[in-house]
């Protein structure tokens, strides 16, 4: 029979669970009340003070009320039920992330301002476009004109 230290409680995963969905709940912001009537809505009627009960450690909980709490989480039942992640690796993740998220977001800034730079350049290639059409077109109507002229200039000649 092997031997267990008297202070050390098993982790199970209805206990994962209560963690998790406590940890959960409050980093969404959402209270035990709002929780207990989504709960209620799908048909698990469970009372804020039951809840607090589960939260507490104080009752357990049933399958179906495990997977209604998880569904009015938005969290796969599974994920509840893991091992929560120990604080240390959660801050260091966390802070890694509001780096990632802080270089995404200057790179966004990059980009857009990039993006401004070649839409206005894009513009100005437009408009000079523009402009030698425009210029185009005068110089065909000069050649035009001038044809005309020297057409006219040879019809009068060839009358002399």
């Amino acid at each position: 029979m092997s031997e267990r230290h008297p202070l050390v409680l098993p982790v199970t995963a209805e206990a994962n669970f209560v963690l998790r969905m406590r940890l959960m709940r409050e980093a969404r912001g959402i209270s035990q009340a709002e929780v207990a009537a989504r709960v209620t809505r799908m048909g698990v009627p469970l009372p804020q003070q039951t809840i607090a009960r589960i939260e507490t450690g104080k009752r357990s909980l049933r399958l179906d009320e495990a997977a209604a709490i998880a569904r009015a989480l938005n969290v796969e039942l599974p994920d509840l039920m893991s091992a929560p992640v120990e604080v240390r690796n959660a801050r260091k993740q966390l802070q890694e992330a509001q780096k990632r998220l802080q270089k995404l977001g200057e790179a966004r800034f990059d980009a857009e301002v990039a993006l401004e730079h070649a839409e206005r350049a894009r513009l100005e290639q437009r408009a000079q476009l523009q402009q030698l059409r425009d210029e185009e077109a005068q110089a065909q109507a000069a050649v035009e004109h001038l044809r005309a002229e020297i057409a006219t200039a040879q019809n009068e000649g060839d009358k002399e």
